[in-house]
């Protein structure tokens, strides 16, 4: 079955810092993977830093996340409940060129996301039946 990546970018309210968003990312990280995500992990920076000696430099709030299509909706209640614990709590969802912002969704915005969200998904995936994907 194939994956699907996404990055997460997540942002929190006023008056709060970088520990603050490293344990509010790390929080969500772990609802996620509870959810049934296959891989959610820190985004690395491209970025060298001088006088680094040594780990890896991340982006603030950015998580690259893996799962296969049909875990999207389960991902998209997961981040709804996460931000909606504190305020100022918001996620938007990067795919390739397109961002969605996936806080505070009415049910029905969250209907649309996930049926735009499953064909682009679906599309990258071949039919299972045959090993060209076609019947």
């Amino acid at each position: 079955m194939a994956f699907i990546e996404v990055q997460l970018l997540v942002r929190l309210g006023e008056g709060t810092d970088e520990l603050d968003l490293a344990a509010a990312v790390g929080a969500l990280r772990g609802q996620l993977l509870d959810a049934g995500v296959e891989q959610a992990r820190l985004q690395r920076s491209d970025l060298t830093v001088p006088g680094l000696k040594s780990g890896v430099e991340v982006v603030a709030g950015a998580l690259l996340v893996s799962m296969v299509p049909h875990v999207f909706s389960t991902v998209i209640a997961a981040i709804q409940a996460w931000s909606a614990r504190a305020s100022g709590r918001s996620v938007t969802i990067v795919d390739g060129d397109r961002e969605v912002s996936a806080t505070g969704l009415s049910a029905e915005e969250q209907q649309r996301l996930l049926e735009d969200f499953t064909p682009r998904s679906a599309a990258q995936e071949p039919d299972a039946g045959t090993p060209d994907g076609h019947a």
